[in-house]
């Protein structure tokens, strides 16, 4: 019988097996400000699309702040859906729209490249953003555990996510090449911009929006179901799980309306609770678990009835492990720095949506 605990990044840390209460509140704050912070991205990142698309087409200026408003408002039942069993069709129509739009994308720039790309230089502040970017990227860590708790056999989730790896990867490397080899240093945070309106732009424009509203669910779904949790909302649809869930998209609304530019909040992101979640507290846990696991199997005899040497880890593992958890610390306090630098800096600075007034409802930008 399955063991059901919504609670499900923190159920690593479930009776203090590792890091204690401490460590199960220092996770559970950085699950909240990662999923909360990747499920207002993507909002504005939907938002900023459809901008980009009504401007291209027919010159339509609708500010940015109030498509922040009609994708909440769209994205507000789909919010209200389960557990990712519930919906797994839609994580198959966001990869299928992503796979789409990454081809519509290579075609289009292709066709943009010109000679003599310009490339900037590399510094300190650049690389550490550019990680954070990629760890937002490859960070989808803290939904892993509801992912395998609705999974019918559990025991293939590593096929699965070495599977999901594989695909992302072969998915990211065509954009990665593109936007460096055609765009160079004019690439802008969202590759979409930069390609010449047309159909292939408005396609891409379409696809990926569908994808961020598909796949919000997943990525909102284990900040839901804690807080339902601690809340103690049913499990079954009913009004407590919709009022909660639109609550809390309520709030993501506000930070998005409050800081409306998506890159500086992706890279900042990335770089500070993602790079704990995905680099740092796995290898930690790991470790400090192995070590209580093989104290509690001696202290109760077990050890002797367990084959020789089952708790110990090799030497070239504990290595990789070190030098995972030290390059991510020292990544992730860098970045961080990097990221909330770019936030504060003036000339980065975007006006919160309420203190803008008409002069966002124009096409530039």
């Amino acid at each position: 019988m399955a063991f059901y605990v919504r609670i499900f990044l923190c159920s690593i840390l479930f009776r203090q097996h590792a890091g204690g209460k401490a460590g199960r509140i220092g996770v559970s704050v950085c699950l909240y400000i990662t999923l909360f912070g990747a499920g207002t991205v993507f909002i504005l990142l939907a938002a900023e699309n459809m901008k980009t698309l009504f401007c291209n087409i027919g010159g339509i200026a609708i500010s940015q702040c109030y498509w922040i408003l009609i994708v909440a408002a769209v994205l507000c039942p789909l919010l209200w859906l389960g557990t990712p069993k519930d919906f797994w069709p839609l994580a198959f129509g966001a990869a299928a729209a992503t796979a789409i739009a990454v081809l519509l994308v290579v075609i289009q720039a292709a066709e943009d490249a010109q000679p003599d790309v310009q490339q900037t230089s590399t510094g300190f502040s650049a690389f550490f953003l550019a990680f954070g970017t990629m760890a937002f990227a490859f960070g989808g860590h803290p939904t892993f555990p509801t992912v395998q708790d609705d999974m019918k056999e559990g025991r293939k989730f590593g096929k699965a996510v070495l599977f999901a790896y594989i695909m992302i990867i072969l998915l990211y490397i065509p954009i990665i090449v593109t936007g460096f080899a055609v765009y160079g240093d004019k690439l802008e945070h969202n590759i979409l911009k930069n390609m010449t309106s047309g159909g292939l732009q408005y396609a891409s424009l379409i696809l990926v929006t569908l994808h961020l509203l598909t796949a919000s669910n997943i990525v909102w779904s284990a900040v839901f179901q804690e807080t339902e949790e601690i809340l103690k909302v049913p499990k079954h649809f009913g009004w407590k799980r919709a009022l909660v869930r639109t609550g809390l998209l309520l709030i993501a609304v506000f930070i998005a309306e409050s800081i409306p530019t998506f890159g500086v909040l992706l890279d900042l992101l990335g770089a500070s609770t993602m790079s704990f979640l995905a680099f740092i507290f796995p290898c930690l846990f790991y470790l400090i678990l192995t070590r209580q696991f093989k104290a509690a199997a001696v202290e109760s005899g077990e050890i002797d009835r367990l084959p020789a040497g089952i708790f110990d880890i090799p030497l070239w593992e504990k290595t990789l492990i070190y030098e995972i958890i030290i390059v991510g610390l020292f990544a992730a306090v860098s970045g961080t720095y990097a990221g909330f630098s770019e936030l504060v800096a003036p000339a980065a600075f975007t006006r919160p949506c309420y203190l803008a007034g008409a002069s966002a409802n124009t096409c530039e930008g």
